[in-house]
């Protein structure tokens, strides 16, 4: 059977490097990769099958948000933990209720970060789901963010803008404000690009974001929930 694979992204060489030795000597049926920034780590997402991505956010030439929309922009997301030093306690909470992405503060304790790999490569349940765009949106907030956020999904596209991590306005061809942002978060599947934020950015939303991603849950349910029985099989 094939190794499990994690891939560390840090660009601080000292941590980096001792994060790897110490997730190989817990877990050496485990192949550790490294990287220092977002580009390099997209790099050797491209050439290696990793099975779980560990990344800081704030990072040179390409941060953890740009890293994970490049993940996303592969259309093979896959378990993340982040490694953060502002992470917020609401955030937190919300991480560990959904599994939708590990957490770590920082600074990082070597055998907290050795057991969370080893959990995450495990199977079972609970397990770290596949990254979203959900979650990109929520880290964006959580680093106070001020981005553009260009998505393709298969039935929208368009951008949402981020300042200080609070999202501002949403666009696509047809739509503004809250609609347009739920169009573009609605989607099983997004293209995302993080760009600077250009100034003069209207506001057409003043709803917190969580109300923002309820609304879309919501609209996920109602879908789930009309849709026809489906016909018993004879």
């Amino acid at each position: 059977m094939a190794k499990k694979s994690v891939l560390l992204v840090d660009d601080a060489a000292l941590f980096r490097r001792a994060a790897a030795l110490v997730v190989g000597e817990m877990l050496p049926e485990v192949e550790v990769h490294s990287a220092a920034n977002g580009a390099l780590a997209l790099a050797v997402l491209e050439t290696q099958p990793i099975d779980l991505l560990v990344t800081d956010l704030a990072m040179p030439t390409l941060g953890g948000t740009g890293l994970l929309a490049g993940v996303l922009r592969r259309g093979r997301p896959l378990p993340v933990i982040v490694l953060t030093a502002t992470t917020a306690p609401d955030f937190v909470a919300w991480a560990k209720r959904t599994n939708a992405v590990g957490i770590l503060s920082k600074p990082v304790v070597f055998p907290a970060l050795g057991e969370a790999v080893r959990r995450a490569l495990a199977g079972g349940e609970p397990g770290i789901a596949p990254f979203t765009l959900e979650v990109l949106c929520r880290l964006l907030s959580l680093e106070l963010a001020s981005v553009e956020l260009r998505v393709v999904a298969p039935n929208a596209r368009g951008a949402l803008h981020f300042l200080h991590g609070v999202l501002r306005h949403a666009e696509t061809p047809t739509e503004t404000g809250v609609p347009a942002a739920i169009a573009l978060l609605s989607g099983a599947e997004a293209f995302p690009e993080i760009r600077p934020l250009a100034l003069g950015v209207p506001v057409t939303i003043v709803e917190p974001l969580e109300d923002v991603l309820s609304m879309v849950s919501r609209g996920r349910g109602r879908v789930a929930t009309s849709r026809p029985p489906r016909a018993p099989n004879h």
